[in-house]
């Protein structure tokens, strides 16, 4: 969402072979969320078509709660939600 606050992000890369992708923690209006982005380009412009991003919130994962389906959940919706923001996250 455009109003999210990007607190902190990296860079990484699984491996010298691994397909490379962002990580960001950023304030949500659902709390304080981690964001998974693989992100995409077109020649040098980060791709607007975004499907692979992945978040959690930060406070459910330190109760250890990963599953869409334990206690509250941890499941939220990714590009459609979250893609301005990771996109964010990946030019800066």
């Amino acid at each position: 969402m455009k109003g999210d606050k990007i607190r902190k992000t990296a860079y990484h890369r699984n491996g010298i072979s691994g397909e490379g992708f962002v990580v960001a923690m950023f304030d949500s209006r659902d709390g304080p969320m981690l964001g998974i982005m693989f992100p995409e380009y077109e020649g040098d412009v980060l791709s607007k078509f975004q499907p692979r991003v992945a978040v959690l919130n930060i406070d459910r994962l330190g109760d250890g709660i990963i599953g869409m389906h334990e206690g509250p959940g941890n499941a939220w919706r990714g590009a459609d939600s979250f893609g301005d923001t990771m996109r964010r996250a990946c030019e800066g």
